[in-house]
């Protein structure tokens, strides 16, 4: 194409800046909530005294002796330890050796939170500030790409990776396709490759949910297909 990372000859009544030169100028938009999400990524317990919860903080910000609330358990907690990537002595050699923490970490850092509570949690559960605002379900409604080749089948056995969740998931239907020239919505029963589609879909287990306009980490994810571990949509 013309004028994409450099002056196009082709234009030359045109003497504004390149395609390349303009999505650079472009704000550059994060997760826009302010209450504290945080996806469990990993539980690190390298030993009996020490159990941290390991993630990326997909919004807001949090301070230790916060409440906290584990979705979708809804237990409730306060946080005891922030340890970042900066701290130097993040290795806990022994059992017996004390680890040094932050007393705050915001969007988007690296951390790992211990709690004052022992409590059950595991990869893929969500900790929130007390007062979030996410919704706990099993089943939701999206706006979804199919990219593969392979044939969807409403009766299929899928999984969704939603954050750091992991679970299996059915198709109760497509509620629409929407046709990309005319914009036009259709019934169907079935989606080829390309098709962009709104569906309902019903997960295996309970979880957090937010909308992507609110946030990108929990309120985006991919379908994949359980045999050939494929990306299908």
């Amino acid at each position: 194409g013309d004028n994409i990372d450099s002056k196009s000859i082709n234009i030359p009544w045109y003497y504004g800046k390149t395609l390349s030169e303009l999505l650079d100028t472009l704000p550059i938009v994060t997760n826009l909530s302010d209450e504290f999400i945080m996806s469990v990524q990993y539980v690190n317990r390298p030993h009996l005294n020490f159990r941290g919860f390991c993630g990326n903080i997909a919004s807001g910000s949090i301070n230790v002796k916060d409440e906290v609330v584990i979705l979708p358990s809804l237990k409730t907690s306060k946080v005891k330890q922030i340890i970042t990537p900066d701290i130097e002595n993040l290795k806990v050699l022994d059992k017996n050796e004390k680890i040094q923490s932050s007393k705050n970490a915001t969007f988007p850092s690296a951390i790992t939170l211990t709690l004052e509570d022992e409590i059950d949690i595991s990869r893929g559960d969500v900790i929130v500030s007390k007062n979030h605002s996410l919704k706990i379900s099993n089943s939701f409604k999206a706006m979804m790409i199919w990219m593969s080749e392979a044939k969807f089948s409403l009766s299929g056995n899928y999984l969704i990776k939603m954050a750091n969740l992991t679970t299996s998931i059915t198709f109760e239907k497509i509620d629409f396709k929407k046709d990309i020239n005319t914009f036009e919505e259709s019934q169907s029963d079935e989606l080829k490759l390309n098709d962009i589609a709104k569906c309902t879909l019903r997960l295996s287990k309970k979880t957090a949910l937010a909308a992507y306009k609110d946030n990108k980490t929990l309120g985006s994810f991919i379908i994949i297909d359980r045999y050939s571990n494929e990306t299908l949509a």
